[in-house]
């Protein structure tokens, strides 16, 4: 059981790590000497798996800390 929380919570923090990147690393806007850039923040109503990145880090990082845990003390 222990190692299925370690790779459930491996793949969680792999999934957030590269929602975080793929969010963040601009591939379809290529800077421009004379553009401005600035963020723009606009509710959303429609689902996005973006929206839980990080719950999803924190998850997965709790799971890994949880399998250290029960593996130190669990013999």
């Amino acid at each position: 059981m222990s190692k299925v929380i370690y790779i459930i919570g491996s793949i969680l923090v792999v999934v957030a790590i590269t929602m975080y990147i793929y969010q963040n690393w601009s591939l379809n806007n290529p800077p421009s000497s004379d553009a401005e850039y600035y963020i723009k923040s606009v509710p959303s109503d429609s689902f996005s798996w973006f929206n839980y990145k990080a719950h999803a880090l924190i998850l997965g990082v709790a799971l890994i800390l949880l399998n250290k845990f029960t593996s130190l003390f669990g013999g």
